[in-house]
């Protein structure tokens, strides 16, 4: 955190993403506004860069092109904004360094995030900021629900299931060619 110039003493929720409408970074600021007493990084680039960067809250900290390993180190919580979702990468990352999540509850972010276990899914203003005051008023929930998804990750996402995933699919494969 001191190396990004980030306060040590506050609640910083990650964002990940393209800077596209889709993926509506427009709410991190709205979120920004309305929850003053957290930090606010959104990792990315993209088309909405330069409007973004208007008008920015205090709390909200531009970072643009960043590795996955760089923004969800100094985070405490993951965020995800999107209209819609195929596959939320950057959850599965942020879910692997042990991040609890706050997501919308679209496209297949429910086959990243188990809510109520790994994270919170959301569906408004409404919900965002109360699961945000949720997890950043506790540090226990926030360790739970971060090692949860890491474990899930790992499981559903990672390299032995990367593998044995793969193998399955060259047996099946290679069955039907000697048919």
């Amino acid at each position: 955190r001191l190396r990004m110039g980030l306060p040590g003493d506050v609640i910083i929720v990650g964002w990940l993403g393209r800077l596209a409408p889709i993926k509506r970074p427009d709410r991190v600021i709205e979120l920004a506004k309305d929850l003053k007493e957290m930090m606010f990084l959104i990792g990315g680039d993209g088309e909405l860069l330069s409007g973004l960067e208007k008008d920015l809250p205090i709390n909200v900290k531009l970072l643009g092109w960043t590795r996955p390993e760089e923004i969800w180190a100094v985070s405490d919580i993951a965020l995800l904004t999107s209209d819609n979702e195929a596959q939320p990468i950057s959850l599965i990352e942020a879910s692997l360094a042990g991040l609890p999540v706050v997501a919308e509850d679209v496209g297949s972010v429910s086959e990243v995030v188990d809510s109520e276990v790994t994270g919170l899914l959301v569906t408004n203003q409404a919900e965002r900021i109360e699961a945000l005051k949720r997890l950043s008023s506790s540090p226990d929930l926030r360790q739970k629900m971060g090692n949860a998804g890491k474990k899930y990750c790992e499981e559903k996402f990672g390299p032995q299931q990367f593998f044995d995933s793969h193998l399955k699919a060259y047996e099946t494969a290679i069955k039907r060619n000697n048919s």
